[in-house]
């Protein structure tokens, strides 16, 4: 006798975009009611404006600190203040002027702490020889800053950095940017 033939197992259709959906057509496969989030390239995702009340006025307070030179140190907690003063308040008065700043998302770690990506730009200031293709960018600075409750509930900065020192850097391209480039040899 013979064993029966195994029936081959029949392969489920994918469904594919139709080649007919080119140019902005193409987002309809691709989930077009989605909400899309603000992002920097260097922190990724930015600080929505649905965060905590709370938080988001502790994030506010860093913000028109760092713009004015002088941090909030009633929006520290008391050891964190001490060490902010000690590290932080005489670069940031000698540093050029920061003019806005940016938050990341903040991430929720264990016990509730926070930790929330900055960053700050400084001023530009244009070659007047070159004009307008002459112009660098504006410089960054880059930092984290770390936030947790008190035991009222009130959002603390428990820890807070910025590289200061990169917003003396020239940010500016001395060639057209390429893509396609790859960096030249050490």
């Amino acid at each position: 006798m013979k064993p029966a033939a195994k029936a081959k197992p029949v392969s489920a259709a994918k469904a594919a975009a139709s080649p007919s959906l080119a140019g902005f057509d193409r987002h309809l496969v691709a989930r077009p009611f989605n909400a899309v989030t603000a992002a920097d390239f260097e922190l990724g995702p930015l600080a929505p404006g649905t965060i905590e009340e709370g938080m988001s006025a502790t994030l506010s307070a860093i913000e028109s600190g760092l713009v004015s030179a002088t941090l909030p140190y009633d929006s520290f907690d008391v050891k964190a203040a001490k060490v902010a003063r000690l590290l932080l308040a005489g670069p940031l008065a000698s540093a050029p002027a920061i003019v806005a700043v940016r938050f990341s998302t903040p991430r929720i770690g264990p016990e509730g702490t926070a930790s929330v990506g900055i960053r700050a730009f400084g001023t530009v200031t244009p070659d007047p020889q070159k004009g307008l293709a002459g112009r660098p960018s504006r410089p960054t600075a880059r930092g984290m800053a770390i936030l947790r409750r008190d035991d009222e509930g009130t959002w603390l900065v428990w820890h807070l950095e910025l590289d200061l020192a990169s917003l003396e850097i020239p940010a500016g391209r001395t060639v057209p940017w390429d893509p396609y480039a790859t960096p030249p040899p050490d």
